[in-house]
């Protein structure tokens, strides 16, 4: 109990008076003449007789300074109300404005946290990765939002859009030329099984996309649709979403015997044309 709820230095001094007065008698009775076979009989039974009403006495008394701790703890809250300390139990309290919060007050700070709702927003390790090869290869199949790829994906970083264009020379001012809609790149990091059934999947799209001869298969049979659904586990057409056609682009591996630890695959994928529309 002790290491949970400590108590005050006067519960601790009269616990130490009280163990040393028992100690004391105790000791005093094994000093009588006797013979000395029996007198360390008596030395072992004071050992004994003081650890256990040490522990008796040290248990009650650990119980009370529990009990008195916590009256004096509720005593404290509600002095620190009376006087408008606690602002966040007394939120109607009227504190003077802190320079180093904007001249924002305790009370008004409280107030625009309980607006934010921080229940409600999106979280970062919260997303479904859906592939949709048109093969049923292994990585993709048994389902969308329990395949292979979106259970081992740890990491996405992808730009949504980038609209890029140039300013062009007007008189003394300049307008700007929009060009185009840049196409998506998409990183990628997964773990993979011992078999290496992701990177049989990548090698076979890059195989695929560019032969060992030269030849260029149509799109149809490398690219693939990649969904990315945000703030969310579970299917649900209420969260943000994005849909890209894309092919891959590069797989580099980077092996060590300096740790131990799961293989991560960094995979790149390339959209193939901003245009082209899905088949999710």
């Amino acid at each position: 109990m002790a290491i949970y709820k400590p108590v005050s230095s006067i519960t601790r001094k009269l616990l130490g008076t009280t163990n040393n007065a028992l100690s004391g008698s105790l000791a005093n009775l094994a000093q009588k003449p006797t013979h000395n076979i029996a007198l360390s009989l008596a030395q072992k039974a004071t050992h004994i007789a003081n650890s256990q009403i040490t522990q008796a006495v040290s248990s009650n008394a650990l119980g009370l300074a529990s009990k008195l701790d916590n009256k004096i703890s509720h005593l404290t809250r509600k002095g620190l109300s009376a006087i408008g300390l606690n602002a966040f139990d007394a939120q109607t309290i009227q504190d003077a404005a802190m320079q180093h919060n904007g001249n924002l007050t305790i009370a008004q700070i409280w107030q625009n946290y309980q607006l934010t709702n921080v229940d409600n927003l999106s979280r970062k390790n919260f997303y479904i990765l859906e592939i949709n090869d048109r093969q049923a290869s292994q990585p993709t199949q048994n389902g969308a939002y329990h395949s292979l790829f979106n259970l081992v994906a740890t990491h996405l970083s992808f730009t949504s859009f980038d609209i890029q264009g140039e300013a062009v020379q007007i008189g003394s001012v300049e307008a700007e030329k929009i060009g185009a809609n840049a196409r998506t790149i998409l990183n990628l990091t997964v773990f993979d099984d011992e078999t290496g059934t992701i990177k049989q999947w990548a090698q076979t799209k890059a195989t695929t996309v560019a032969a060992s001869d030269g030849t260029v298969m149509p799109p149809a049979f490398y690219c693939f649709e990649v969904r990315i659904v945000f703030g969310t586990n579970i299917a649900d057409s209420r969260f943000y979403e994005q849909i890209y056609t894309m092919r891959v682009q590069t797989m580099p591996h980077e092996l060590s015997r300096n740790e131990q630890g799961l293989e991560e695959i960094t995979l790149t994928f390339a959209q193939t044309d901003t245009f082209m529309p899905h088949w999710i």
